[in-house]
């Protein structure tokens, strides 16, 4: 049945959606290009004809919008038929004032206006239904019609206030744009009444759908064709059919109406004779529902004898009252029977508590008076001798002339109310003591205050006028700390004795952590050790351990009388429930004064270390001098003879003075390399004092990076050579700004190393530019020589300089203490090369801390090392 259901819809769907592409697109799009052909040039001018169709489509806009408007106000119609009432308003009255000029500008003028001002409203279909819905939209027609009517107003006055609309029966350009962006309009809000169409199948979409496809086409059309022309015509026929489409949907509303009005009548006689029925049924149930009112009553009246709250009844004559009657309920509220107080009317008052005597004749009074009395409180003597308290409600009754003739009073017992409010204000009251102990000294330091203010606040819980508090010393002795009363005995003693935990009241009471209640004078001598105590007239004592959370004792707090009062035992439990926080507050004071012990200590040895320090700054300082002499001493001292010895040794060693046999220049040679040993052993320990003392000169200067590589191979190539080595060299031709003499010093160096560490195989010195250092990744073993971060601009250039040998290595243990000072790893060309360890100390130093670069190396033991340094092409000069 559904796919039988859905088969008709789905046609009826389908030739909607062709009727609309007929209508809307194929016969105003064939129609003009027919006419266009083969009536290009019949005209009819005839304004009448003209007027007349006009005439006709203005009242097929008005009557449609006042439809629409009125279904709006019957809360019928949807949300976007305001926007079509307004655009159908602004077309009626513009087409009716273009239908009564002549043609001029301003005829030309109101009918491009009328579409585009009724085409604009059109699209505001697509708002929101918010906005549609809003009181304030109602008033758009009305703005509609002062602004149109304005607009035609102003168009008929002052034409020249308009651009030129026609020229010689032809349509300028702004006409043409203008009726053409109204077209553009109805277009768009065509597609909306489509998609609709689409979704709803509605007929009322597929009529709205087609009038806005005929006047966009219309307005589309309109530039194509000239004024009395066949197509001028054409267009016109076509704003005729869109009228039609108003005029049957006019029909098609008055149609659905009568349909619903059938629909209406039908269901009104349904419900008549429903509603009859209903009536015949209510009746029948009413008859019964007064037989069942007559029962309920019934067993009212029985529940209301057997309840324990009760009404009683007091009669009323003259103002006066003349009998009372009391319900069975009363004997569970106040223990007598009905006929006791039937036979004694003044029992009920003697019954109430003399001080709530007043308080109900008052209220008696009120009602005889004729006034509302509202329900009062009070406590009565109940018949077994105990008080008991009652809500009183009366209700006055009255005759027809507003006369009292009685008043009518339920009596409830809240006796069980009232002891529970009792003991939730006396809770109350023990929370609020709580909180005062620990608010009101929160913020209190001081020890001694706390315990003088919490000893006194404990004795106005307790009730009683003396007491003391001890504390729990380090070496388990109790100490008096404060005390509060006008007797003097028990202070004496308390003074007098060293009270360790367990020999005293105090002292048991601190050991077991539970309180010691001693409620007599006979219970008190019975524990009293001291003469002072036996002698004192206590007559009750009260001492509570002050424990912390971690169940830590810091004390003892003692409340005594030599009275007969004693306190209750709430007040009692109140007392050990406020110890708890009491000693917490001990505990926090104790540990602020140790705080500000240990903080004035501290401060004291922060003095004394300030002093030391700055006495040791002062004697490294003045080292520090002295080794800056020594340091010149040095360059002076033994440079001086030790480049004689040199040049000395290089002139007899080459001859100059006369010739020398075998062994003599061996012994020259010997001479000289120990002399240039020596000197570079100075030069290398002046340059490290000089970078650790900040005092090294650094020198930037632009030059080839080919030619530093090449003068520190030449310097070394005869050594590497005559060792047998292969001396491999990938050079580069790179300008560099830099300190030359240091860089040069840092490749000899390494250089120089892979030279004496080799015994066989090879020597490789390689270089080559990086383009950003930041996109360089180490390798997976090499290592950086300094645990911290790099100097290198991760987006700065920077040359490699790669030194590679297949020496000797280096071992795993060996590599975290290579590049330590004056340190020298053992090996077995250990006793043939000379050094002192400070080779790749300094070369570190000088990568590092004057040429800002980067150091690292691999190493594999017996089979070689490699050494990288990573240099700046530019050395900032900020750091020269």
């Amino acid at each position: 049945m559904g796919g039988m259901e859905r088969g008709p819809a789905t046609k009826r769907f389908k030739r909607g959606i062709l009727g609309i592409l007929l209508l809307g697109v194929v016969i105003p799009v064939g129609g003009t290009v027919f006419l266009r052909l083969f009536f290009r040039d019949w005209r009819l001018l005839h304004e009448p004809l003209h007027a007349f169709l006009e005439a006709l489509g203005v009242q097929a806009a008005f009557l449609l919008a006042a439809l629409l408007i009125f279904l709006r106000k019957q809360s019928r119609g949807m949300d976007h038929h305001i926007w079509i009432a307004s655009g159908l308003l602004a077309i009626g009255m513009l087409d009716g004032l273009h239908a009564v000029q002549t043609v001029n500008t301003t005829f030309v003028w109101l009918r491009c206006a009328s579409s585009l001002t009724g085409g604009f409203l059109f699209t505001l279909v697509w708002l929101p239904s918010r906005l549609s819905r809003s009181h304030a939209t109602d008033l758009l027609p009305l703005v509609t019609v002062a602004t149109v009517g304005g607009l035609g107003y102003l168009a008929i006055a002052f034409p020249d206030l308009f651009p030129v609309m026609i020229g010689q029966n032809v349509f300028t350009p702004a006409a043409k744009a203008i009726t053409s962006l109204g077209g553009f309009f109805f277009l768009v809000a065509a597609i909306y009444f489509v998609r609709r169409y689409c979704s709803a199948k509605g007929f009322d979409d597929f009529l709205f759908a087609s009038l806005c496809l005929l006047f966009g086409m219309a307005g589309i059309l309109f530039p194509f064709s000239e004024i009395w022309f066949a197509d001028w015509w054409f267009w016109h026929l076509l704003r005729q059919v869109a009228f039609l489409h108003i005029l049957y949907y006019l029909f098609f509303i008055y149609q659905q109406t009568l349909a619903e009005l059938k629909g209406l009548n039908a269901l009104l006689e349904q419900r008549v004779t429903e509603r009859t029925a209903q009536l015949s049924q209510e009746i029948a149930e009413r008859t019964e529902a007064e037989e069942a009112l007559r029962e309920s009553e019934a067993r009212y009246r029985r529940l209301l004898e057997s309840v324990t709250d009760y009404i009683y009844t007091v009669r009323v004559e003259d103002g006066r009252p003349s009998g009372t009657s009391h319900g069975p309920g009363c004997v569970a509220v106040t223990g007598y029977a009905p006929d006791e107080y039937a036979a004694d009317p003044g029992f009920w008052l003697r019954m109430v508590h003399e001080d709530d005597r007043q308080a109900v004749l008052d209220q008696a009074a009120k009602v005889l008076a004729g006034g509302e009395a509202p329900p009062i409180e009070h406590r009565i003597m109940h018949k077994d001798g105990r008080i008991h308290w009652i809500k009183n409600t009366p209700v006055p009754r009255y005759d027809r002339e507003r006369r009292l003739v009685a008043y009518d009073g339920l009596v409830a017992d809240i006796t069980e109310r009232k002891e529970a409010e009792e003991a939730l204000k006396a809770t109350n009251e023990e929370l609020s003591a709580i909180n005062r102990v620990v608010t009101a000294y929160a913020n209190i330091l001081d020890q001694r205050e706390i315990l003088a203010r919490v000893l006194e606040e404990s004795l106005k819980i307790a009730g009683l006028e003396e007491g003391s508090i001890c504390l729990l010393a380090p070496d388990g002795i109790l100490q008096l700390a404060a005390h509060h009363g006008t007797g003097r005995v028990e202070v004496i003693d308390l003074a007098n004795r060293m009270m360790r935990i367990g020999e005293c009241a105090y002292g048991s009471c601190a050991r077991e952590l539970k309180p010691l209640i001693l409620p007599d004078r006979k219970a008190v001598l019975r524990v009293a050790t001291g003469y002072e105590s036996s002698q004192a007239d206590i007559r009750f004592n009260a001492a509570f351990p002050l424990v912390t959370p971690r169940r830590k004792c810091v004390g003892v707090l003692c409340v005594f009388t030599t009275t007969d009062k004693k306190p209750s035992e709430r007040s009692l439990r109140l007392l050990e429930t406020v110890t708890a926080h009491v000693a917490l507050l001990i505990e926090a004071a104790r540990l602020h004064e140790e705080t500000l012990f240990q903080t004035a200590t501290l401060e004291k040895k922060v003095t004394e270390r300030t002093r030391e320090m700055e006495e040791a700054n002062r004697k490294l300082m003045e080292l520090d001098r002295l080794k800056s002499m020594f340091i010149a001493s040095m360059s002076h001292e033994l440079r001086t003879p030790l480049n004689s010895v040199i040049g000395f040794s290089s002139i007899l060693l080459n001859e100059w003075v006369g010739p020398l046999n075998d062994e003599q220049k061996e012994n020259m040679a010997t001479v000289l390399r120990a002399g240039r040993y020596l000197l570079m052993l100075i030069n290398d320990v002046i340059d490290v004092s000089k970078i650790e003392a900040g005092q090294i000169e650094v020198r930037g200067e632009e030059f080839d990076l080919h030619d530093l590589i090449a003068e520190a191979v030449t310097a070394l190539e005869k050594e590497i050579r005559d060792k047998g080595l292969e001396l491999e060299v990938n050079n580069l031709r790179q300008s560099i700004n830099t300190d030359r003499r240091r860089l040069l010093q840092c490749v000899l160096n390494l250089l120089s190393n892979a030279a004496k560490y080799t015994e066989r195989g090879f020597v490789r010195v390689s270089a080559r530019m990086v383009r950003g250092a930041g996109n360089e990744e180490r390798g997976e073993n090499e290592e950086l020589l300094e645990p911290r971060s790099s100097n290198l601009d991760p987006q700065a250039d920077f040359v490699e300089i790669s030194i590679e040998d297949s020496g000797i290595g280096i071992r795993e243990e060996d590599k975290a203490k290579i590049f330590k000072p004056f340190v020298r790893l053992e090996s077995l060309l250990m006793t043939k090369v000379y050094g002192t360890g400070l080779g790749l100390y300094l070369t570190r130093k000088l990568v590092a801390e004057v040429l800002r670069g980067e150091i690292t190396f691999t190493s594999e033991y017996g089979r070689g090392s490699r050494f990288v340094m990573k240099i700046p092409m530019t050395l900032n000069r900020g750091q020269e």
